[in-house]
């Protein structure tokens, strides 16, 4: 019996085994931008997350697959804002308390804490900043054929992110647009549809009447944007706003993306 036990384990193991293939090679280091205005963490029992506008660092690796996992390189630049039934603000290191997930290949991740660590920290809502500059490193896999060398991650978060934030920080009016874009998909719900007066709102809500010059190119951007999602989901072409802001933010991001690749390949 014990020797029919072992080999059963063993064939079981066996088969596990030839089921997950091997480990695939770390896909790509992303940048992400910037939230300097803390972005608010939507809750429920089990977690509380945010999505974060992300793009890619390095052409020549694979895109990640959505639930890759990812670890902040500039630990100290994403910060959580948390608030205390007593009103009391105070910030802490994201990294200490969070996981971040791939989410749309390499132009958006989720940032999530487990409920009971907010509770922990003694806080009844939090917030997220993200500084300029930000890198994410994916998670290392054991076996993994090609992982990412010191030398690769120092050149990739060192010159390359510097490269990248000409394109995508700063007050140019498409990465203004995409921060916009992607503060009203933090406005939407998960799941489900916002109501039309919800929708209507959207905009004043996040943007408000008098925060920006209306003539700012970033801005009509983002409300082209935003009209265009409202009328496609009124006349049933998207079933919410969520999942068409997104569309929209990814769009524009790998406009931004494809320029920095060119910008970087070799011989430009």
């Amino acid at each position: 019996m014990r020797t029919l036990f072992t080999l059963f384990a063993s064939l079981t193991a066996l088969m596990m085994t030839a089921v997950a293939g091997p480990a695939l090679a770390a896909p790509q280091i992303l940048g992400v931008s910037a939230a300097i205005e803390p972005l608010p963490l939507t809750c429920d029992d089990q977690s509380c997350s945010v999505e974060l506008a992300s793009f890619c660092l390095q052409k020549k690796r694979d895109d990640p697959n959505s639930g890759d996992k990812y670890t902040i390189f500039n630990r100290d630049d994403v910060r959580l804002h948390l608030t205390a039934a007593s009103g009391h603000v105070w910030t802490v290191p994201a990294a200490d308390y969070v996981t971040i997930t791939a989410e749309r290949s390499f132009t958006a991740v989720k940032v999530e804490m487990e409920a009971r660590t907010l509770v922990m920290l003694g806080a009844e809502k939090a917030k997220l900043s993200v500084a300029e500059g930000v890198s994410l490193v994916p998670v290392s896999v054991a076996g993994d054929p090609d992982p990412i060398t010191e030398s690769e991650l120092a050149y990739v978060t060192g010159s390359l992110r510097a490269e990248a934030a000409q394109w995508m920080d700063g007050s140019n009016a498409k990465p203004k647009a995409i921060r916009i874009i992607n503060r009203m998909v933090n406005m939407t719900p998960k799941t489900g549809r916002l109501e039309t007066a919800a929708r209507e709102n959207l905009w004043d809500d996040v943007v408000g009447g008098n925060r920006f010059d209306p003539s700012d190119a970033g801005i009509q951007r983002a409300l082209e944007m935003y009209g265009a999602c409202k009328f496609r989901v009124e006349v049933g072409r998207y079933f919410n706003m969520r999942r068409c802001l997104g569309i929209k933010q990814d769009s524009l991001m790998l406009d931004l993306n494809t320029r920095y690749w060119q910008a970087v390949k070799p011989g430009s």
